[in-house]
Order: structure tokens, then C-alpha cells, then sequence
């Protein structure tokens, strides 16, 4: 199976694909410094199979191989401990159908600039077939650059989601960092 890897050059990027390629993962890597609208539509129109598009800032652990997709599904999404959370938590990696690529092809310019996937998976035909496995499969943002994580926490303030995360712990952990 095929996995997109989505880069804005995380310091984890090549360990990420390393560790899918180990798993059995034909990898494609996408990082080329874009928006991630162009980055998620150069996804979709290159995805032509059932696949794998996962964050660099992700690291795979076994599980990985389960892929569990519940009933027939066009998304499925995974869990992960989440570095900035101190908990798990729903992130990428996420299974895309190859019907359910079809068909946010066909409404790739309907979807939200700033959340493409969020609103993807959010389509009429898609949403009754999405699926949330409690399956950990991986630990997100882990050893990331200092720019990286402003970008994260800033990110969460935005969409006004901070209250679930702990970037406190996360600046005296990384006090702990060579």
C-alpha cells in the first residue's frame, strides 16, 4: 500500500518514511513548501489506489499493519500519543478509500482552503462512511524544531482547541533536549 507523506521538512520526516518503508509502505513523499490546500490536492490527484496519507511529524509503531477500517469505509482515522496533548488523541494518519478519492476529487475546489481533509471527510457521500479506530498507531510531534511547535501551538490557538494541549510540558521537555 501506498503512503503520502505530508512535509513541511519535520525534523522526523525522514524517519517517519523509514519506518513506513520498514512496515511494508511504498512511501511518497510530498514536501515541497506549498499551502497545505495545494499539498492535500497534489495528494488526491496523484492517489490513485487505496492509501495512507500520514503527517512527517508522525512515527508509526506496528500497529500500523492492523489498518482496521470497521465496516466498509471511504475514511478511516487513527489515534496517536500526542506529544503536545501528553494523552492520545485522534491525528493522521489517515486511510482514504479509493471511492473516497474519487470523490473529493470531483469536489476538490468545494473544499476548505485552510482544513481540505477536515471538510473531505465531512462530504455528504463521504461522512456516513467515516470510521474512528482506537487503534494507536504511532506518536505525533515528537523531536520537532522549535519552529515546527510554535506552528502547532499556534495552530491550536486558532482553532481555539489549546485547552487540550499542554505546550507548558512541552517547553520544559524540551529544556531536556541536546
Amino acid at each position: 500500500m501506498k503512503a503520502f507523506v505530508t512535509s513541511i521538512r519535520e525534523k522526523t520526516t525522514e524517519i517517519c518514511c523509514w519506518q513506513l518503508r520498514r512496515y511494508g509502505f511504498e512511501v511518497i513523499l510530498l514536501d515541497e513548501q506549498e499551502e497545505w490546500f495545494k499539498k492535500y490536492k497534489r495528494f488526491i490527484l496523484m492517489a490513485d489506489e487505496t492509501c495512507l496519507r500520514i503527517d512527517a511529524d508522525i512515527i508509526v509503531n506496528k500497529n500500523i499493519m492492523k489498518l482496521e477500517t470497521g465496516h466498509f469505509c471511504l475514511m478511516t482515522q487513527f489515534h496517536c500519543f500526542d506529544f503536545y496533548k501528553n494523552n492520545t488523541g485522534v491525528c493522521s494518519p489517515v486511510l482514504y478509500h479509493k471511492d473516497a478519492i474519487e470523490n473529493i476529487r470531483k469536489n476538490i475546489d468545494s473544499l476548505d482552503r485552510e482544513r481540505p481533509e477536515t471538510s473531505a471527510w465531512r462530504l455528504p457521500a463521504i461522512v456516513k462512511h467515516t470510521f474512528t479506530s482506537n487503534l494507536i498507531v504511532g506518536m505525533h510531534g515528537f523531536f520537532q524544531f522549535e519552529k515546527t511547535m510554535e506552528m502547532a501551538k499556534a495552530n491550536k490557538i486558532n482553532r481555539k482547541q489549546i485547552e487540550d494541549y499542554d505546550f507548558e510540558l512541552v517547553d520544559k521537555l524540551k529544556e531536556l533536549w541536546p
